[in-house]
């Protein structure tokens, strides 16, 4: 599982992601895993989810989006052999858990940003475009609570301070769920205009306040 935090209005597309892998068939965490990708274009996804190899996923989905399919076509031509793949390694290993896949995609096109949120499993294939806020992650009434009460406090003269905000949600999220949720964090902002910038300096050891080209207004 993972955080993967989103807002979205016609001027600005905001995603934000963890990186913890844990692998639940080992149970141990492993290397920092990146879950957040820019792709060709003013685009970029977010991958969450459980029990599926999200770093495989993200590698397919970048390659078919190259060749000029779209994400959300992409995601379901790559998650059904990647889900099969690791029920048969959780089989071998008697493990039983479910297996889900989030996806957020992120874009500005004809002058307007937008985002998809994808949710696949073995037997679920649902997509919508969100409307401002959306969180997806372990203990999901907390999270929704926590990251809504947090923005009170990352308001400036600029607007919303989103990579600040996102900081603080991931770092508490770390704190509740460590085998689930670690920073460092990466932030991207999408605008309307096609420019995109990205950060992945969201951690307490490296942290060095809110960057202004993550401003928003709510």
């Amino acid at each position: 599982m993972t955080i993967l935090l989103a807002h979205v209005s016609d001027d600005h597309a905001f995603l934000a992601a963890d990186s913890c892998r844990w692998d639940m068939v080992q149970g141990r965490k492993l290397a920092p895993a990146r879950k957040l990708h820019m792709t060709q274009g003013a685009s970029a996804f977010a991958v969450g989810g459980s029990n599926i190899d999200r770093d495989v996923f993200a590698g397919q989905l970048l390659s078919a989006h190259a060749h000029g399919a779209s994400l959300s076509d992409a995601a379901r031509a790559c998650a059904p052999n990647l889900f099969e793949d690791k029920r048969v390694l959780m089989k071998a290993s008697g493990v039983n858990l479910p297996q889900v896949l989030i996806a957020y995609y992120a874009e500005a096109r004809n002058g307007l940003c937008q985002i998809v949120r994808h949710q696949l499993s073995p037997t679920v294939d649902q997509e919508r475009k969100i409307n401002g806020f959306d969180y997806a992650g372990p203990e999901p009434v907390w999270l929704s609570a926590f990251a809504q009460a947090a923005l009170s406090h990352f308001t400036t003269d600029k607007g919303l301070a989103l990579d600040a905000w996102a900081f603080q949600v991931i770092d508490q999220g770390a704190k509740r769920h460590p085998t689930k949720v670690a920073c460092p964090a990466m932030a991207v902002m999408i605008r309307s205009d096609g420019s995109m910038v990205a950060r992945d300096d969201l951690h307490a050891g490296c942290w060095q306040g809110a960057r202004d080209e993550f401003a928003a207004m709510p």
